[in-house]
Formats: C-alpha cells, sequence, structure tokens
C-alpha cells in the first residue's frame, strides 16, 4: 500500500465517491492491462465544492488545486477496479476538460495539479500523455473533469 501511505503523507485522502445512479455506465472499464477511467471531477468532502467558469468564478491556482481532486477521485475508482493501488506500472495519459470563459488559453497550467500529483506518487511510472482542453461548460457547474488510462500488472 505504498500508494495509498503517499498520499496520506501528503496530507490527503481516497474519496469515498457516491453510489452511481446508472447501470448503463461505469466509472472503470478494463480491457487486458489497460483501465480506462471516466471523467472524474474535483470531488472533495461529500459533495463538488470548485464551481464556475475559470477564471471568473474560481481562480487559476484555486482550479489547479481542484484537479488534484480529480486525482483523488480517479484514483478512488482505480482502486476500486483493480483492488491496489500499486499494481500501476505506468499512468498512460491524462484529458482534462477546464470550464473556462471564452478565450481563456491556460488550461494546461490549472492540468498541472492532477499531473504534478500523479508523478509526485508514482515518479517515472506518473509521467503521461496529457491533453488539456478549455471548454464553455461541465455537468454540476464544476471547473474541471479529468479521464485518465492506466497500466496495470496483474
Amino acid at each position: 500500500m505504498e500508494i495509498e501511505q503517499k498520499i496520506a503523507a501528503l496530507g490527503l485522502a481516497l474519496p469515498e465517491l457516491p453510489p452511481q445512479t446508472t447501470t448503463r455506465r461505469v466509472r472503470a472499464v478494463r480491457t487486458g492491462n489497460l483501465v480506462f477511467l471516466a471523467g472524474h471531477g474535483p470531488f472533495k468532502d461529500g459533495g463538488y465544492p470548485f464551481k464556475g467558469p475559470v477564471p471568473d468564478a474560481i481562480s487559476v491556482e484555486g482550479a489547479r488545486e481542484a484537479t488534484r481532486y480529480n486525482a483523488l477521485a480517479l484514483l478512488s475508482s482505480l482502486k476500486t477496479a483493480i483492488g491496489d493501488l500499486d499494481k500501476v506500472t505506468r499512468i498512460v495519459k491524462i484529458v482534462a476538460y477546464v470550464y473556462a470563459v471564452p478565450g481563456f488559453d491556460r488550461a494546461s497550467e490549472v492540468a498541472n495539479g492532477c499531473s504534478d500529483l500523479l508523478m509526485d506518487l508514482y515518479g517515472e511510472r506518473g509521467r503521461h500523455a496529457r491533453s488539456a482542453i478549455s471548454v464553455s461548460g461541465l455537468a454540476l457547474n464544476i471547473c474541471c473533469e479529468t479521464e485518465m488510462v492506466v497500466e496495470v500488472r496483474d
């Protein structure tokens, strides 16, 4: 449980995500040694407190913090799917969506919160390909959403 110990040492915790209300989609799908994780928002303290467009409703720094919570939510779903976060051999890719005002060109800075946390936890195994995209809105008015592809061992 090395990764979970690192999470705790950072003063963080994996969230207990709310139950899914539909069976038509899932948070994680494993095929072979790859796990594809659906988009996860910044879940903290039982809800989604990071709201609105960047930078009008939330600062770039606040949204970058929010993407750290996206990473924790993704890792929570990953743990449910594979049982042990130490089975990760590589974070392959993340795609970060940032709800932003028209013309916002700093989505990559926002996504750094997620990327940096994954690197802090996994080192070189956490170095990944990434896309960061500004969008005109997200579900629940959250400021960011991130999806992830992970390679795991049996």
